[in-house]
């Protein structure tokens, strides 16, 4: 009987230690987290699996173009559209094109084999360079550094980026570093703007460790004593200098705080002025008050990073970068446009249009934004926040008495004027003011800071025309208006 015991236990051993040799690339019981050079944050996760001979693991799907007019949502993973995982340790993924390329996870230091191959074109060779004990993420395990070199059909060597690029594999984590495999050996992409690279290992969840992605609870997670400053900036003007801008400033002071599973509840204290200048008017509003507000999850939002929203309409995606604090994007509006027969089209627009951005712990969306069809745009930016003992940025002064009267204080002139204007302040206070002229379509023409009482900025060069000038005083805009030069 101790014979027959000792015997299962050796076999035991032998098993889990053949299966310790397996560096598997991937696994779907975890989420994966990369980034690339650009700290563009890209997903691993494992939606399905089919158990045959081998195990075949179909990631989540990203936006990808199909040819000229159509994208999908429902092809491919950026590291491919499936990866098989043999028993007899050979990774295999799936590129663009449906041709393979074959990791051996279980091959020793200086093996090699033909890791890829186009017919009468190209081979990839995969060699094992490296095998040691490294440290990522806070743990530590066994590496293996695979490097590839290419040829062409002579085995001629070629001048390739891959020649220069390697992946990673850990023992017990996978990845460590990798390519988007959906591009190997080099195809170029087409969505997102991106191009065939190495991403690095950032994050896992199992275990939790490192980068994850952010959710709408992150976003919004405010303690009492919390406070967050935001100027939000608009305006449009036509050509003969009629329209509008607007600057709204807020002020958010947590007050209270009540969490529950499906939900989190704040009151806060809200002081808001709202200036608006018109053509031949102004207005001003102040708001001070206490307000509620309720935060839901927003399963959207709370999607991965490149993971598809489809809607009846359209489709689209939030992306992360991996920058402090962590932030997460999202466009717009739908990029895609559902047309038929499974296929997204490129959606063309035109307007104020800009990628929203929501940071963690501080909210959003902050954005920024030329208007397309008129002078202006819309600028919403977080410009001082408190958080605990944190600060950062230069609060905002908001009282209930209007600071219109100030633009009454200000003069240009001549206008019309040809080769000079004067900035004159009757009672000017501060020293660091500054004058921006733009043409009728948007573009800065020049920057000045002005004198104490009297400046006088030359214009000589410019163009006859309407163009549009703003003073400002930090973040503060002192007089917005428009300039005829003859």
């Amino acid at each position: 009987m101790k014979s027959i015991i000792l015997s299962l236990i050796f076999a035991l051993i032998s098993i889990l230690s053949t299966s310790g040799q397996n560096y598997q690339t991937v696994n779907s019981k975890r989420i994966v987290y990369f980034d690339n050079q650009n700290k563009n944050i890209k997903c691993i996760r494992i939606d399905s699996v089919k158990i045959q001979t081998d195990s075949i693991l179909f990631p989540f799907t990203e936006i990808q173009k199909l040819d000229n007019y159509c994208y999908s949502p429902r092809v491919a993973s950026w590291i491919g559209k499936k990866i098989i995982i043999k028993e007899n340790g050979l990774n295999e993924f799936i590129n663009k094109m449906g041709d393979t390329i074959t990791i051996h996870t279980n091959a020793p230091i200086g093996d090699k084999w033909i890791a890829f191959q186009i017919k009468d074109s190209l081979i990839v060779e995969a060699s094992v360079v490296n095998h040691d004990t490294l440290t990522f993420l806070g743990l530590i395990d066994s590496v293996k550094t695979i490097r590839f070199q290419t040829f062409d059909k002579k085995m001629n060597p070629l001048v390739e980026d891959l020649n220069h690029m390697e992946i990673k594999i850990s023992k017990n984590y996978g990845f460590v570093k990798t390519l988007n495999f959906y591009l190997f050996p080099n195809f170029k992409i087409d969505y997102p703007t991106g191009q065939f690279e190495e991403y690095n290992l950032i994050g896992l969840s199992n275990p939790e460790i490192g980068i994850r992605n952010l959710t709408w609870f992150e976003i919004n997670d405010f303690q009492i004593g919390d406070e967050m400053h935001i100027l939000d900036e608009s305006s449009c003007w036509d050509g003969r200098g009629r329209g509008s801008a607007t600057t709204n400033k807020f002020i958010y002071k947590y007050i209270d705080r009540a969490d529950y599973i499906d939900s989190i509840i704040y009151r806060y204290s809200r002081k808001q002025s709202i200036k608006t200048i018109y053509t031949d008017s102004s207005s001003f509003k102040f708001y001070n008050d206490t307000l509620k507000t309720t935060i839901k999850p927003d399963l959207f939002f709370d999607k991965l990073p490149g993971e598809p929203i489809i809607l009846e309409y359209g489709t689209y995606n939030y992306y992360m970068l991996n920058e402090s604090p962590l932030a997460k994007f999202s466009p717009g509006y739908p990029i895609f446009g559902f047309t038929g027969d499974s296929c997204w089209g490129l959606i063309i627009a035109d307007g104020c249009i800009s990628d929203k951005k929501y940071i963690k712990g501080l909210g959003g969306p902050y954005y920024g934004c030329t208007e397309a069809f008129c002078l202006g745009g819309a600028e919403r930016k977080l410009v001082y926040f408190k958080k605990g003992n944190t600060t950062w940025g230069n609060p905002l002064i908001i009282t209930d008495i209007s600071d219109i009267e100030q633009i009454n204080n200000i003069q240009v002139y001549p206008n019309p004027a040809n080769d000079y204007i004067n900035v004159k302040f009757c009672d000017m206070s501060n020293s660091d003011c500054s004058i921006s002229i733009y043409n009728i379509q948007g573009k800065l023409m020049i920057s000045r800071k002005l004198e104490l009482t009297d400046s006088k900025i030359d214009i000589s060069a410019f163009k006859t025309g309407t163009y549009i000038f703003k003073i400002f005083d930090k973040e503060k805009v002192l007089k917005l208006d428009k300039l005829i030069i003859e």
